[in-house]
């Protein structure tokens, strides 16, 4: 599990979060990737599971890049953002779709630190399900005190 709302800046985690140096891939590099993987591991599976997929500036284009190469996509995020992007996700097709709540409303927005960040999750969810080709969505929990 990530280590958000812990006011903790010296970890790994919050390094990379909070960095100054932008770290985004570039779009033109990502493209490279899926045309060597689409032939020479078509079978391969794309996972963008870092810090916060949905604020990743070329998401929407990286995946439908990789939905021409016929590569599969699967998106892990906290889906603060979801609502926003979500046409666009099922537009371009996203294979699999994995939400990361910590619990109920109140135990989840206390340890994201963001009072409306669980029904913002759930506002994303629906708007997902409510597109006719949404990829398949898993919502994953991790168990802690």
């Amino acid at each position: 599990m990530c280590d958000v709302s812990t006011a903790t800046t010296e970890t790994n985690f919050a390094t990379n979060l909070i960095g100054t140096t932008p770290r985004d891939m570039p779009l033109e590099l990502i493209k490279k990737i899926y045309d060597e993987a689409s032939k020479y591991f078509p079978k391969v599976k794309i996972g963008y599971a870092f810090t916060e997929p949905l604020i990743y500036p070329h998401l929407i284009e990286s995946l439908a890049y990789a939905q021409q190469k016929k590569l599969f996509t699967s998106v892990i995020t906290n889906a603060l953002n979801l609502k926003k992007y979500a046409v666009d996700l099922c537009r371009v097709g996203l294979n699999e779709l994995n939400i990361s709540l910590d619990g109920p409303q109140e135990i989840h927005n206390y340890i994201r630190g963001h009072k409306s960040s669980f029904q913002r999750a759930i506002e994303g969810i629906e708007t997902v399900f409510a597109q006719p080709n949404h990829p398949k969505v898993s919502v994953f929990c991790v168990i802690t005190e």
